[in-house]
């Protein structure tokens, strides 16, 4: 795995310049997207509702992460400064290369959204394919 703080960044200085690529997680990057409420009253989640993607288009990002989180279950898409991308959006108009994710499910920012929301076999993937995703971006 790449030491991610230094493959992002050449520097402490934050500016578009000095910054080899921004990852943007966003608030929510997969969750379930149906809530069962059990006879004991836990919760058990169901489904899968996975956030928007979004890369500074024309980067290594496109070519590291396009087939990558295509292949986990989401559409990623290219965008350019003033052409949209939810909080991505922001970075990438900033003059930033960059990756990100937004978006919604059932539960978000409710007082519900807690560990609950969220497995381990809904991570995985998109934790295995982000460590692709930027070894790729550090291979090049």
């Amino acid at each position: 795995v790449p030491d991610f703080f230094s493959l992002l960044t050449d520097s402490y200085d934050l500016g578009p310049d000095d910054v080899r690529g921004w990852l943007h997680t966003g608030s929510v990057t997969v969750a379930y997207s149906e809530f069962i409420t059990n006879d004991d009253g836990s919760i058990t989640g169901e489904g899968v509702a996975r956030a928007s993607c979004a890369y500074t288009a024309d980067t290594s990002f496109g070519t590291c992460a396009n087939a990558t989180l295509t292949a986990a279950g989401y559409d990623p898409a290219a965008v350019t400064p003033g052409g949209g991308g939810g909080g991505v959006a922001e970075i990438v108009d900033a003059g930033y290369v960059a990756l990100g994710f937004w978006g919604s499910f059932p539960r978000f920012h409710t007082p519900d959204d807690d560990q609950t929301s969220v497995g381990p076999e809904l991570l995985e993937p998109l934790a295995s394919a982000m460590v692709d995703v930027m070894s790729c971006l550090d291979a090049s």
